[in-house]
């Protein structure tokens, strides 16, 4: 979706989100999981990082965004949506691509309409976001961890001011940083059926897959 952010704000939103430090933000999950970086320590991949978007009128407008977000829902769908709190995305230079994950298990039947939608929201036009048509491919390893072909992701850019909507069980990634020399930052979020039993923080409800060419 083009233009959720219109241009009278859209400066201030990318203001506000450039002001979030990277050295503030928690580290998540690159190419492994957030226990396998901790272990690793020094030598672990902390490139990509998310913080919560601050108060202030950043954090308004992109409220207001997702207010909008949720009233769509109602009228696609018939239920309510309620928006989780905003998070920036950061993405350091030379940070790999992110290992490709569903934002909840594939053994939790979403629904229709999905009881979780997650948002990725870009503030400039250097937006992008990996992602399998499928809900989830039908290859699984000897472990019973699915796994996805490299060749079948598909890249979708996202220019500044839209979103990309998907089911909570999609596989997704975040994209390279390679020989790049700013950081790139987006706005993510969850919207979550209000008469659902989703939880707002899913750091720890992601699930990986394993990437094969």
């Amino acid at each position: 979706m083009a233009g959720l952010l219109r241009d009278a704000v859209l400066p201030l939103v990318e203001r506000g989100v450039t002001r979030v430090a990277a050295w503030q933000a928690k580290p998540i999950f690159n190419s492994q999981s957030v226990d396998e970086m901790e272990a690793l320590g020094a030598d672990a991949e902390f490139g990509r990082r998310q913080a919560l978007l601050p108060d202030g009128p950043a954090k308004e407008a992109v409220d207001a965004a997702a207010g909008s977000l949720c009233e769509l829902m109602h009228a696609a769908s018939g239920r309510r949506y309620m928006a989780s709190p905003a998070k920036v995305l950061i993405t350091l230079p030379g940070a790999p691509r992110q290992t490709p994950h569903g934002d909840t298990g594939d053994d939790k039947e979403l629904g229709n309409p999905p009881r979780m939608v997650g948002v990725v929201m870009a503030v400039d036009d250097r937006a992008d976001l990996d992602a399998w048509l499928d809900e989830y491919c039908d290859d699984v390893n000897d472990d019973g961890i699915k796994v996805v072909s490299s060749a079948r992701a598909h890249r979708v850019h996202i220019t500044a001011g839209g979103i990309v909507l998907f089911r909570g069980d999609v596989i997704h990634r975040g994209v390279e940083n390679v020989g790049r020399a700013r950081y790139l930052r987006r706005v993510h979020m969850y919207l979550l059926l209000c008469d659902g039993s989703e939880k707002l923080d899913w750091g720890d409800g992601t699930c990986p897959v394993v990437e094969v060419p």
